[in-house]
């Protein structure tokens, strides 16, 4: 597995890898440490991770391009000892490796793990020079690779319109085993926390401006009814801290470790996804805490972005949608469910929805039968 960031651990990345040595297949994740802060090599759940500490940010554009050329021949050169039967390349950033390999070795099988619609989640970061040439590398690479995966349907589209040979939704669906505590130990936490018998809403993910973070701990902040849990980094990180500081109902730690993430979400009674509506990314997202909330069985409140988000949450009735995400938005929406038996309701509906249809299990028989399929095609066909 080719991957961009350093797996600290990257959720899907673990449980796909996880999945695939369960059933029999030996997984090495080749990771980019772009701060070099992590182990060069590790066992990481029974995995092994190697990574390329080469210095190198985020949102760069143009000017990542010379560790990127750095990145992609340490891949090369890893993959080259290796030897590996497929190369899974998470995201479109690492596919160039891929490709290359697949070249060298006619009957190395390449699929594409496409988290993102790469090129509409950079594209209003990036100058236009730079957007076309992600979308023409997308237009080129896409069809090379003998399958590309992606955690909803509205991105497989956009990759099947890049030319795709094959395109498969595996979902960022969840285990509801790995969210259910014993009561005792959730009620620990609550009471480490200062919660009482106040409901909780919960936030663990990137703290930047079209999260609309803000407007959530500004609306909490004056409902002491309410308790909020929010964790991350990212650019609004220091703002935050200084909204949240002296507040008796926010708990703001910092950045969360993911292994944390399944209790604090347990406890929780709403969880919170906000996005702007206007990005071009919007309706290709399918985010993690979604399907976080649906396996822990609880209530969202979200954005109506479009896509896999909206159409969940209105087909499972498991939470508010709501137009924009600013304080009167999200105050109504908390007052709604502040009374009442709605929050009892969609969290009954959400835990069932994880339950029988978004379901990790039913994400890893597909992951496992396309690799089989993978597999089978590499013993009669080279790469064309």
């Amino acid at each position: 597995m080719l991957l961009s960031n350093p797996y600290n651990p990257d959720d899907r990345v673990r449980n796909e890898a996880l999945a695939l040595c369960e059933a029999g297949y030996e997984v090495t994740i080749l990771a980019w440490d772009r701060d070099c802060m992590r182990p060069e090599e590790e066992q990481s759940d029974g995995l092994l991770v190697r990574r390329a500490r080469i210095q190198g940010g985020y949102k760069q554009g143009a000017r990542q391009g010379g560790s990127l050329l750095q990145v992609w021949r340490w891949f090369g050169e890893q993959m080259g000892c290796l030897r590996p039967h497929v190369v899974h390349c998470h995201d479109v950033d690492t596919l160039p490796a891929g490709v290359w390999y697949a070249w060298r070795d006619r009957k190395a099988r390449l699929l594409l793990d496409a988290h993102e619609n790469y090129y509409m989640m950079k594209k209003p970061d990036v100058s236009e020079p730079v957007a076309w040439a992600i979308q023409m590398s997308e237009q080129l690479l896409t069809p090379r690779a003998h399958l590309v995966i992606s955690p909803c349907e509205a991105t497989a589209g956009h990759y099947r319109n890049m030319g795709a040979r094959k395109a498969v939704v595996v979902g960022n669906w969840k285990d509801p085993e790995s969210f259910r505590f014993p009561p005792e130990e959730l009620a620990r936490k609550r009471q480490e926390l200062g919660i009482g018998d106040r409901q909780v809403v919960v936030y663990i993910g990137r703290l930047s401006a079209e999260r609309m973070i803000v407007p959530l701990a500004q609306a909490v902040r004056e409902r002491p009814s309410f308790f909020l849990i929010v964790g991350g980094y990212g650019e609004q990180t220091e703002e935050l801290r200084f909204i949240c500081a002296g507040v008796h109902n926010v708990h703001f730690p910092g950045y969360i470790p993911p292994r944390e993430v399944p209790l604090l979400t347990a406890i929780s009674d709403i969880v919170y996804y906000g996005f702007d509506p206007t990005h071009p990314f919007a309706p290709y997202n399918a985010p993690n805490k979604l399907y976080e909330a649906l396996a822990a069985g609880k209530a969202m409140i979200a954005t109506d972005i479009g896509g896999e988000l909206s159409n969940v949450i209105r087909s499972t009735r498991c939470g508010l949608l709501l137009p924009r995400a600013d304080f009167n938005t999200l105050s109504a929406a908390l007052d709604t469910l502040s009374t009442g038996t709605l929050l009892a309701e969609m969290k009954e509906r959400a835990a069932q929805a994880g339950r029988i249809t978004y379901n990790w299990g039913v994400a890893r028989q597909t992951l496992l039968t396309m690799y089989s399929d993978l597999l089978s095609s590499r013993r009669y066909a080279a790469t064309p």
